[in-house]
C-alpha cells in the first residue's frame, strides 16, 4: 500500500509541476529574435576594424552596407584601456554588456569641420527573426542601448530606428556607408541615448503591415532632422556611437514603463538651412512659436506632452535672425525662448 501511494504521490507531484511550468510558459512572451544578446558566435573577433565590420562574426546578425558595425565579446580578453579593442570592457571605450558576455555597437551620426564630404554616415547591424510576423498583428521591439564615451564622442544622437524587411537586401553596388533611405517601423522620439553607465530601454509596438523577417537597427534620418545633443562643435571630428544589447521582438503590447524626465530645451541646427528640431520636456501640452525680426508670428505649433522631439520648416520665409518662444499651455509662461539664424 505504500509503495501504491508512494507512485500516485510521484504522478500528482509531476502533474503539478508540469502544470506549473506550462502556466510559467504562457506568462513568458516569445522572443521572435535569433541570438538577441550576441553571444553564439561564428569566431571570436580579433580586431576592432575589419573590412564590412566584425558584426559577421556574431551569429545571426549581418553588414547589409559597406561601412563598420562592431561586435564585442569577452572571448577576446578584455581588452586595452589606449586601444580600441573587440575585448570587454575596452570596447571601443569602456561597458560592459547589459547581459551576457558580449554586445555590438553601431555609428549613429558623424559630423567633422575637415571632412566637408561626411554627411549621412551610418551603421546599421541587421538580425534575423525565428519566424515571420503576422499581418496587422500588433508586436513590441525593445532593445536596450548605452553611449559610448570615448575620444570624438563631443556631440550624440538619441535618433535610432529598427526597419522590418522580408530579405537581406545587400548594398554591394556602391562604396558608401551612407543612409539607408527607407522609413522605419520604429523610431526613438522619447528617450534620451545620454547614460554612459546604465543601460536605456527603447520600446515602442508597432503593427505588422507584411510577414516580416528581417530586422535592421540604425539612424534612418537624415543629418538635418537627427535629434543630437551637442556638446562641442570645435573639435575637427565628432561622431555618435552607441552600444546595443538585448533585442527583442514579440507579439502583444509593450510593457509599461516610467515616462523619461522632462527637463530638457535643445534647438537644432543653428544656424539652419529650413528643418529645425527642438527636443523639449513639458509636463503639459505647450506651444512653439516663431516670430520674425519685426515680432510678428510666423508660426505657431503644438508641442504634445508625450514627446520630446519636434521638427518644423521655415523653407518658406527668406534668410534672417529668427525668435522662438515656448509657452505655457495657457500662453501665460514662457518656458524657454532663443534666438536662431535661417540661412541657405
Amino acid at each position: 500500500m505504500s509503495m501504491l501511494l508512494t507512485k500516485i504521490f510521484l504522478i500528482s507531484t509531476s502533474i503539478y509541476f508540469i502544470h506549473l511550468y506550462d502556466c510559467t510558459a504562457q506568462l513568458q512572451k516569445k522572443n521572435l529574435v535569433k541570438n538577441p544578446s550576441f553571444e553564439d558566435y561564428h569566431t571570436c573577433p580579433k580586431y576592432i576594424i575589419e573590412w564590412r565590420g566584425t558584426i559577421k562574426y556574431c551569429k545571426n546578425w549581418y553588414n547589409t552596407q559597406i561601412s563598420t558595425p562592431d561586435y564585442f565579446n569577452t572571448c577576446y580578453g578584455v581588452g586595452e584601456a589606449c586601444c580600441a579593442s573587440p575585448g570587454i570592457p575596452y570596447a571601443a571605450g569602456y561597458q560592459y554588456p547589459r547581459s551576457g558576455n558580449a554586445m555590438s555597437g553601431i555609428a549613429l551620426y558623424a559630423y567633422s569641420s575637415s571632412w566637408q564630404n561626411l554627411t549621412n554616415y551610418r551603421e546599421y547591424i541587421t538580425g534575423e527573426l525565428w519566424e515571420a510576423l503576422e499581418t496587422d498583428s500588433i508586436y513590441c521591439f525593445e532593445m536596450y542601448c548605452n553611449r559610448n564615451i570615448r575620444s570624438f564622442t563631443y556631440i550624440y544622437s538619441h535618433t535610432v530606428g529598427v526597419l522590418f524587411t522580408h530579405l537581406l537586401d545587400y548594398d554591394t553596388t556602391s562604396f558608401n556607408s551612407s543612409i539607408i533611405n527607407k522609413v522605419p517601423q520604429v523610431s526613438n522620439t522619447t528617450f534620451l541615448i545620454e547614460d554612459t553607465l546604465d543601460w536605456t530601454k527603447i520600446a515602442q509596438e508597432f503593427i505588422a503591415t507584411d510577414t516580416f523577417k528581417y530586422i535592421t537597427i540604425g539612424n534612418f534620418e537624415p543629418d538635418a532632422t537627427t535629434w543630437v545633443t551637442i556638446i562641442d562643435t570645435s573639435v575637427w571630428f565628432n561622431s555618435s556611437y552607441i552600444y546595443i544589447d538585448d533585442v527583442a521582438v514579440y507579439k502583444g503590447k509593450c510593457r509599461e514603463e516610467e515616462k523619461p524626465q522632462k527637463t530638457f530645451f535643445n534647438l537644432y541646427p543653428n544656424p539652419g538651412s529650413g528643418v529645425f528640431s527642438l527636443n523639449y520636456g513639458v509636463s503639459q501640452d505647450a506651444q512653439l512659436v516663431v516670430y520674425d525680426i519685426l515680432g510678428r508670428t510666423v508660426l505657431n505649433e503644438t508641442l504634445a506632452a508625450d514627446k520630446v522631439l519636434h521638427h518644423f520648416s521655415m523653407q518658406q520665409y527668406s534668410n534672417g535672425m529668427y525668435f522662438l518662444k515656448v509657452l505655457g499651455a495657457n500662453n501665460d509662461e514662457e518656458l524657454f525662448s532663443q534666438k536662431f539664424l535661417l540661412q541657405r
